[in-house]
């Protein structure tokens, strides 16, 4: 398929899908989405003049490292958010690491974060809830100590940045245009074991700020569209997380090219990738609607159906 007409019939499927749920304006969906969250709105309201900027950058790494399934369904951010401010010192890397990380080694240290977020009927009630017993699946004890290094290593590699700004620039210089250095460059400062994939890397940088917005997270939606654009096998892409990335940003390229021929604006990489997650998703998180589209929209890329048929 010519990437300019994946781009059109991408486009045309969000706009139809989105009119008959009740979106007029999809443009605010193509800003960073956590910004707009409850949670960052609720951290940011209680940060202090002369806060660290770094510390909202703290609790976005945390956020997006708790994004996989099992994670998600014991760590609850949002949900849990009051009990988390609590836990982490408003997010405040400088007191975090004052208090879990000046004694003992990393393992120690990871422990001790670990007992302090556990559910107790005594004395933390308000904690983490999670079955730590050995079954079929990772003891769950394993998947709380993820989130808990991540959040060690996390705070003490942040805590080399007096700004956001001055995080980003070292980023960016790690980049180089090179996809797989860049991201490479950040799981190796958090360090392995901590649980972030290519995929949760990408979707936490594209986040941060908009001078990532070249990346796209090649989640299970990008890499079933993609594989269906390209005319692969379906699992094509499941073990390829940065060809598909590469591939995807060669796809923008070339739509681009198209579009600059009729003098229309230029779209990112973020932004294509929020048009696929939106409707493999079904998220219109901003209306609080989801209802689920994927395979009829993988069907009308595929196939000459005319569109009232499958919306």
């Amino acid at each position: 398929m010519e990437p300019i007409n994946f781009y059109t019939k991408t486009k045309r499927f969000l706009e139809e899908q989105a009119f008959k749920r009740g979106v007029r304006d999809l443009s605010e969906y193509y800003e960073l989405t956590d910004f707009k969250s409850n949670w960052f709105q609720t951290i940011l309201s209680m940060q202090f003049e002369g806060d660290s900027e770094m510390n909202l950058v703290f609790a976005q790494l945390l956020f997006h490292s708790q994004n996989t399934s099992r994670k998600e369904k014991i760590i609850k951010f949002e949900e849990k958010l009051g009990f988390l401010r609590l836990m982490f010192y408003e997010f405040s890397i400088e007191q975090f690491i004052e208090h879990y990380c000046s004694n003992g080694d990393e393992e120690e240290q990871i422990l001790n974060l670990v007992e302090a977020l556990r559910y107790d009927e005594d004395r933390n009630s308000e904690g983490l809830i999670w079955d730590s017993t050995k079954s079929k699946e990772e003891n769950k004890d394993q998947i709380v100590r993820g989130f808990a290094r991540t959040a060690i290593r996390g705070a003490k590699y942040l805590s080399r940045f007096k700004t956001k700004n001055e995080f980003v620039c070292d980023l960016l210089n790690n980049y180089k245009g090179d996809n797989k250095r860049l991201i490479n460059y950040f799981i190796n400062q958090i360090g392995k074991g901590s649980g972030f994939s290519v995929a949760l890397t990408c979707d936490f940088l594209k986040e941060l700020d908009c001078s990532f917005d070249f990346l796209a997270k090649p989640d299970i939606h990008i890499k079933d569209v993609m594989a269906r654009v390209l005319c692969k096998p379906d699992d094509y892409y499941y073990d390829k997380d940065f060809e598909c990335l590469n591939e995807f940003q060669d796809l923008v390229k070339h739509i681009n090219e198209s579009l600059s021929e009729t003098n229309s604006n230029p779209i990112t990489v973020y932004q294509l990738d929020r048009m696929v997650w939106l409707i493999c998703s079904g998220n219109f998180f901003l209306e609080e609607y989801n209802k689920y589209d994927k395979t009829k929209y993988l069907s009308y890329l595929q196939y000459d159906y005319a569109l009232d048929d499958l919306i």
